[in-house]
């Protein structure tokens, strides 16, 4: 997965932790075996420090769908635990799964939480 223009929301504090995510999501596809347990658990750490950062944010704009998308990431932190457990999995997780949850969550929950950020900022 590469970063695309498609994913910017606005936001620079956002789109700079989406990029980043997605720049360890490709080394993560791109890891040989040995390494893929090691990448993504840079991956959950970097993902726990974004989450923060987000309902923080939530919080301070006191965004309506909080509990929602603070759900939505503490399912995926959950997802990420498991699968972190489960290496022979580990590596389809990784290719279907995030990329597919990424490009969603964007879409809906991050694009939401950037708009009411944009909104609150004016």
């Amino acid at each position: 997965m590469v970063w695309q223009k498609d994913f910017e929301l606005g936001v620079e504090q956002i789109d700079k932790t989406h990029e980043e995510f997605i720049g360890l999501l490709s080394i993560a596809q791109n890891s040989s075996k040995a390494e893929l347990t090691e990448v993504f658990a840079k991956i959950i750490s970097h993902t726990k420090a974004h989450f923060k950062s987000e309902q923080e944010m939530m919080q301070e704009i006191s965004l309506s769908s909080q509990k929602e998308h603070t759900d939505e990431h503490d399912k995926l932190l959950f997802e990420m635990d498991y699968f972190s457990k489960h290496p022979l999995m580990l590596r389809s997780y990784i290719n279907e799964r995030l990329p597919e949850w990424f490009k969603l969550h964007i879409a809906t929950m991050d694009a939401a939480l950037a708009a009411a950020v944009k909104n609150k900022n004016t």
